[in-house]
C-alpha cells in the first residue's frame, strides 16, 4: 500500500496534535482494512475502509485539502472501491470512483484558489482516472458507464482538464 510521505503544514500546538493523531488513526484504519483485505475478510475490510473516509474527509477539512489530505482521502476511496471491484459488484465500485472524483473537484470550492492548488488536484484527479483506467482494462469491464466515468475525470473543468485525454481500448 502507499506510503504518505508528505508533510503536514505548520498549525498551532493543538491543531497540529489533532492532525497528527487523525493522520495515525487513519494509517491504522488503512492497514486494518488492508489486513482484513488479504484475509478476504470483506465485511471487516469494507467498514475499516468507510471509516478511513470519514478520517480523511476530517483531515482534510482541518488542514484544508494538502496533498497529505488529498492523498489519503484517494487512497481511502480507491480501497474501498478495488474492494467492491474484488467482490464483483462493479456498480458501486464505478460508483465509489465517481464519488471520489466529486469530493476531489468539490475540494476547490472550499479553498482559496491557487496555482498551487490547482495543480495538486489536477494531479491527484490525473493518478485516480489512471488507476481507474488500468483497473477497468485489467479487469474487462469496458462499458458505457465505465467509459463514461472516465471521460468525466478526463474532461474535468478547464483547471483539471489533463493535457491528454485518456481512452480505453476496446477489449476484444
Amino acid at each position: 500500500m502507499e506510503k504518505i510521505s508528505a508533510q503536514l503544514p505548520n498549525f498551532s500546538q493543538s491543531s497540529h496534535a489533532d492532525a497528527d493523531a487523525i493522520s495515525q488513526r487513519w494509517k491504522n484504519t488503512i492497514n486494518d482494512g488492508n489486513h482484513a483485505y488479504q484475509k478476504q475478510h470483506y465485511q471487516p475490510a469494507k467498514s475499516y475502509y468507510l471509516a478511513a473516509c470519514q478520517l480523511a474527509m476530517q483531515m482534510n477539512v482541518m488542514i484544508d485539502y494538502n496533498d497529505t489530505s488529498l492523498s489519503m482521502l484517494a487512497i481511502s476511496y480507491q480501497n474501498l472501491a478495488d474492494l467492491y471491484f474484488r467482490q464483483k459488484d462493479m456498480d458501486l465500485a464505478l460508483t465509489t470512483y465517481q464519488a471520489l472524483h466529486a469530493t476531489l473537484l468539490e475540494t476547490h470550492q472550499h479553498q482559496e484558489k491557487t496555482h498551487q492548488h490547482d495543480l495538486l488536484i489536477q494531479t491527484v484527479i490525473r493518478r485516480v482516472c489512471i488507476e481507474l483506467k488500468h483497473i477497468t482494462q485489467e479487469l474487462g469491464i469496458d462499458t458505457p458507464r465505465s467509459r463514461q466515468i472516465i471521460k468525466a475525470m478526463t474532461h474535468s473543468p478547464e483547471k483539471y482538464r489533463l493535457t491528454e485525454p485518456l481512452t480505453l481500448r476496446s477489449q476484444s
